[in-house]
């Protein structure tokens, strides 16, 4: 139920400033005392906005209606990442970058006692970013022209830059972005839940402009993107992630292949412990087993039939025409002694059942 508290306009936009758990408010103004010498706000007469409103308007009483988020715990999660530390840090890079003519409060020299965030979901996506500022029904957003005008959002987002772009590192195609990127690993590594049960896999970014690095997937939900080798927990919580930039990233490990050298250097950015490790058959092989063993890790994915160490397994285009029964051959390494075994499960395969439907 709404909580209902009589104010005036100007006592509820402070309130709305500094609140923010706040996810859409009413506003609902009586009218003026002096309704007969009112005086007129310079606002627009069919888009009305908090920032044209006169005295007496500002100190009319009104009735405020908020919904609140549901989920605090994203608040909290975002906060956690996002920290002071992370927003200072990009402004000593942005100011190396000076503009032709000065802009005023370009870099923030002192943090605001509250950080006010504009969150800008899908729900409210347009296809260009400056339709936020247009006064059309459909695509204006209130919130944004009300933090700050076009022109300057303008300003910032030229002039805003997380590394020194005259010291990048040639090799590095993601050298723009690359303080950033570890500052967020730093992160998602230090307030990693702690689960056991973590997967390794690959997660596209998506992106549809031009970049060296862009990738397309076929069947992924995200076809066109940015590839980054992922570690996350079962609950999709990623905690480190390295952004793909050709065949040889993450190659440290020549011996073992690029699949094994991607595991073993995203389980060294863990904290101590014993963890278990699903992957797919791109990362599984027994010589990354065998690693996994000898670092107190379990190991657990499907393999590539070429990587096997020459087991004498039945052919997988032979098990494929099985039709009544399914014969799996299950290959058991044993690392101790480095000996192979083979054993045979037979699966009974069940009958396939015509569902008819009442009409």
């Amino acid at each position: 139920m709404a909580n209902r508290k009589t104010l005036n306009v100007n006592q509820i936009i402070s309130h709305l400033e500094e609140d923010d758990d706040v996810f859409a408010a009413d506003i609902f103004i009586t009218p003026p005392d002096n309704w007969q010498n009112s005086d007129e706000d310079s606002g627009d007469e069919e888009f009305a906005s908090i920032n044209n409103l006169s005295r007496h308007q500002l100190l009319a009483e009104a009735e405020l209606r908020v919904t609140r988020s549901s989920q605090p715990e994203s608040r909290i999660v975002n906060e956690l990442v996002g920290d002071e530390e992370t927003v200072h840090s990009i402004p000593s890079t942005s100011s190396v970058s000076q503009p032709p003519q000065p802009i005023s409060s370009l870099t923030v020299t002192q943090p605001p006692p509250k950080r006010r965030r504009v969150e800008v979901t899908r729900k409210w996506s347009v296809s260009r970013y400056r339709m936020y500022w247009e006064q059309r029904v459909d695509c204006s957003f209130p919130t944004v022209a009300a933090l700050m005008s076009r022109n300057r959002f303008e300003d910032l987002l030229r002039y805003f830059h997380v590394a020194d772009n005259n010291n990048l590192d040639p090799s590095d195609k993601f050298a723009k972005v690359r303080p950033l990127w570890k500052l967020l690993n730093a992160r998602w590594v230090k307030y990693y839940p702690g689960d056991k049960n973590l997967s390794i896999d690959e997660s596209m970014i998506p992106y549809y402009g031009k970049h060296g690095t862009k990738q397309h997937i076929h069947g992924k939900p995200i076809r066109f993107g940015y590839k980054s080798w992922s570690i996350c927990t079962r609950l999709g919580y990623l905690i480190y992630g390295e952004l793909y930039q050709g065949a040889s990233t993450g190659n440290t490990h020549p011996e073992l292949g690029v699949g094994a050298s991607v595991v073993l250097d995203l389980i060294s950015k863990l904290p101590q412990g014993s963890y278990s490790f699903y992957f797919d058959n791109f990362f599984m092989s027994l010589p990354l087993l065998e690693e996994l063993q000898k670092m107190g890790h379990d190991g657990t994915g499907t393999i590539r039939a070429n990587r096997t160490e020459k087991a004498p397994l039945k052919d997988p285009k032979e098990m494929k025409k099985q039709v009544e029964d399914l014969i799996i051959n299950v290959l058991i390494y044993y690392l101790i002694s480095l000996l192979l075994d083979i054993t045979t499960i037979t699966l009974s395969q069940w009958p396939r059942l015509n569902v008819v439907q009442n009409p």
